[in-house]
């Protein structure tokens, strides 16, 4: 009898596809994958009619393949796949390449292997896999994450043959790591911060068949926020659009997140920065505790911009 899979004899392997739907042979590894769901479903209803209690049929319906995954991030691939889209520009340092990445309206479809390597090995491809609402976040005691659900046109689950792991060497950056500047300074004290963003990539059937016919990405909406140790009313006054709240509109700023470990390029360097431009803050919220820190959440929305990061991902091997 077989034993039951584990985490960790899986892996997660990825790669751009060409046309939506068409698979490829995944060969790219993402990051330190912590966790991958699958929550496939099928459109079912029962059928009643006249004349009994009990259902005449339970028809099968369409097919939609989603799940979710998580990662703690140490190379730049998914910045491209998830987020921005287009052709990211390489520059090699060394054992280190500076990733700029570019925006389009379209993100790429991905071929998706999820691999099992125990004593019978199992393989799943995910073709047309479309990421929906990535976030990118990091906390104080914690590491920089991705995390995002995900659509797909559909699974061949017929693979008896595990590919290899391939396991980053890179250490994910964390908290301490981590930075925040808002309006052009930086902010001290910031406990956590969050990106989290909607690429509105959704699937599209068409009668004769149970499986999706189209996939694609919509409308990008961004919002951030962060938790921040109070020490004045900078922050407030964004919001208000001065020290009381004003007819007008506030002015708008933006908002760099950035993590970097320290190294200098060419010597290992990992590092993240993304701006978002015209940001406006949304809300703010303060509550005082007796005996303890007095912190704010502030969050917001904006306009996504720059995007960089720096890893041991050479051009040649993108």
């Amino acid at each position: 009898m077989a034993n039951v899979n584990k985490g960790i004899h899986s892996t997660i392997l990825v790669k751009e596809e060409v046309t939506w739907g068409t698979a490829v042979v995944p060969d790219r590894e993402i990051g330190a994958v912590t966790s991958f769901n699958q929550n496939d479903t099928q459109a079912t209803e029962e059928v009643h009619a006249l004349g009994q209690s009990k259902p005449q049929a339970i028809p099968a319906g369409k097919y939609t393949p989603k799940g979710s995954i998580e990662v703690n991030m140490t190379n730049a691939r998914l910045l491209e796949y998830a987020l921005y889209g287009g052709t990211t520009t390489h520059a090699d340092t060394s054992t280190d390449c500076t990733h700029t990445m570019v925006y389009a309206d379209d993100l790429p479809s991905v071929t998706l292997e999820e691999s099992f390597n125990e004593a019978t090995d199992v393989q799943h491809l995910w073709a047309g896999v479309l990421f929906q609402n990535p976030t990118i976040s990091v906390a104080m005691d914690d590491y920089l994450k991705f995390r995002s659900d995900w659509v797909a046109k559909n699974v061949d689950v017929s693979g008896a043959t595990a590919t290899a792991a391939q396991v980053p060497t890179a250490t994910p950056l964390r908290g301490f790591e981590a930075g925040l500047s808002i309006g052009g300074s930086t902010v001290n004290y910031v406990q956590s911060w969050e990106l989290s963003f909607n690429r509105n990539s959704n699937l599209l059937w068409g009668l004769g068949s149970r499986i999706p016919a189209a996939g694609g990405s919509n409308i990008l909406n961004c919002d951030w926020r962060a938790t921040i140790g109070f020490v004045d009313s900078t922050e407030h006054e964004r919001l208000l659009g001065g020290t009381t709240a004003t007819a007008g509109a506030p002015s708008s700023f933006n908002t760099i997140f950035t993590a970097d470990n320290g190294v200098a390029l060419g010597s290992g360097e990992l590092s993240l920065s993304i701006t978002l431009g015209s940001c406006q803050v949304e809300s703010i919220n303060k509550t005082v505790d007796l005996g303890d820190f007095i912190l704010y959440d502030i969050a917001g929305k904006g306009i996504l911009g720059a995007g960089e990061m720096v890893d041991q991902v050479l051009e040649a091997n993108w």
